[in-house]
């Protein structure tokens, strides 16, 4: 396994974890549905970015590197 396919499996998890904790929480009616933190690295989204668009799951930087792996595939 090269590092590459380990780097995705990593994210893979991570990206899970975070789904599950979001139904949990969805589940026990906590938060208001929009999502406060990035689903890929976990930092707070600054309240600027949400409120600019609406309903994001990813700050800035996990973001940009989700388009240039977009970008990347499409090629």
């Amino acid at each position: 396994m090269d590092a590459a396919d380990i780097a995705d499996r990593v994210i893979q998890e991570n990206m899970e974890q975070t789904l599950q904790a979001h139904a949990k929480r969805a589940a026990a009616g906590i938060g208001d549905g929009l999502v406060p933190h990035c689903e890929e690295c976990g930092h707070l989204i600054p309240e600027q970015r949400r409120a600019a668009i609406p309903n994001c799951r990813l700050c800035v930087h996990c973001q940009s590197l989700a388009e240039a792996r977009q970008k990347n595939h499409s090629n």
